[in-house]
């Protein structure tokens, strides 16, 4: 495949040619390319179908049983939870969980994970950090693609770059002559010796504004976040338009509720441009730890974290020592210690009207406007 260039340097020379499919990280990159945001996962799921990913319910179902069938566990629901992030790393890696790892830590892990994925093939399904390598076997149709804004990239993104992208694409990573950067200069070789040409450009031109910067370090997030914005209001008080002033953090999410707050505090305007998704409200935490009890068929933990939920319906003190004591799991036994949680035993599949309907009565009963 010829005609396929990598440029190592600066993110401000890209130019989109209207035959390209551009992809970006996220919306604020595509903005400022001034194309419609769409990520590498994106095309994938446009390629695979959306209808294959295991939904975030049969996920923990299928992981359960997986752990159970290869691991006996007394308590499945709790081990699937703390093994479902190194297994997603796993696939993300495209490690071959099939091959012993000899280590019995890891072993317990590749054995969780060939049981999980054996499951989830048995239903079409795929878990959401294997798409990419998934789309990578079925051989999908080239295009001409602009890949702009992502900072590093990862095995299965590179390997799902280089199968997507047809003759006329472009792939553009940061580089200079530093330690931060060598990870991308290790792409970009991985690529030319895929076929793809590989040009540097400056980073240093790209960036190098004349004004001086300084580096401060701080002992946590908040203590960053209070020295930025405090340095933040000198600017302002000095005349600088807000419009000129831009805060770039590593993680928008995880910094963003943090920001705001001591925004306010200062009295200093900060806009977020970042979605929160609704698992990380306190509602969507809440109506997750619903669901998780209801599929794991309400287990002692995670139905007791539901019950105490600010937004739970509570659990009384006398009850709560029962519980404590005997470790209820199931509706009835839950119904032993004096908690009816019939109502709550919803069935794994059902109508959408009737969901909502659900949802409705369960907002009612707690009094949620």
């Amino acid at each position: 495949m010829q005609d396929r260039h990598v440029y190592l340097g600066g993110w401000s020379e890209a130019r989109p040619e209207q035959y390209h499919t551009c992809l970006t990280p996220n919306e604020n990159a595509a903005r400022t390319l001034g194309v419609e945001h769409l990520s590498l996962e994106n095309v994938a799921l446009q390629v695979l179908g959306a209808e294959r990913i295991a939904h975030p319910l049969a996920v923990q179902r299928l992981l359960r049983r997986a752990v159970e069938e290869a691991l006996g566990s007394s308590d499945p629901a709790g081990v699937a939870g703390n093994l479902l992030p190194p297994i997603r790393e796993l696939f993300r890696a495209g490690a071959d969980v099939d091959v012993d790892p000899g280590s019995p830590r890891t072993r317990r892990v590749t054995e969780v994970a060939c049981t999980y994925r054996i499951l989830l093939r048995a239903e079409g399904l795929v878990d959401q950090a294997e798409v990419l390598w998934q789309v990578v076997q079925a051989l999908p149709e080239r295009r001409p693609v602009l890949v702009w804004g992502y900072p590093r990239l990862g095995r299965d993104e590179v390997a799902f770059i280089d199968a997507v992208a047809g003759e006329g694409s472009v792939l553009h990573l940061p580089y200079a002559e530093d330690h931060t950067f060598y990870e991308n200069r290790g792409t970009a070789e991985e690529l030319e010796r895929r076929g793809w040409a590989v040009e540097r450009t400056s980073l240093r031109a790209a960036w190098d504004t004349g004004v001086p910067v300084d580096a401060h370090a701080y002992p946590h997030v908040e203590a960053e976040v209070r020295g930025a914005l405090a340095q933040v209001k000198v600017l302002l008080a000095n005349g600088v338009p807000s419009d000129d002033i831009v805060l770039v953090v590593r993680d928008d999410a995880s910094y963003g509720p943090t920001v705001l707050s001591v925004a306010r505090e200062y009295g200093v305007p900060v806009q977020a441009l970042y979605k929160v998704p609704l698992s990380d409200t306190r509602v969507g935490y809440w109506l997750n730890l619903l669901l998780e009890a209801v599929v794991g068929g309400f287990p002692f933990e995670t139905t007791a974290r539901f019950l105490a939920h600010p937004l739970g319906p509570g659990i009384l003190s006398w009850h709560w020592a029962k519980a404590r004591k005997a470790h209820p799991k199931g509706v009835s036994a839950w119904e032993e210690i004096g908690l009816d949680l019939s109502p709550l035993a919803w069935p794994e599949e059902d109508t959408r009207a009737t969901w909502l309907g659900r949802l409705d009565g369960l907002f009612e009963a707690y009094s949620l406007d």
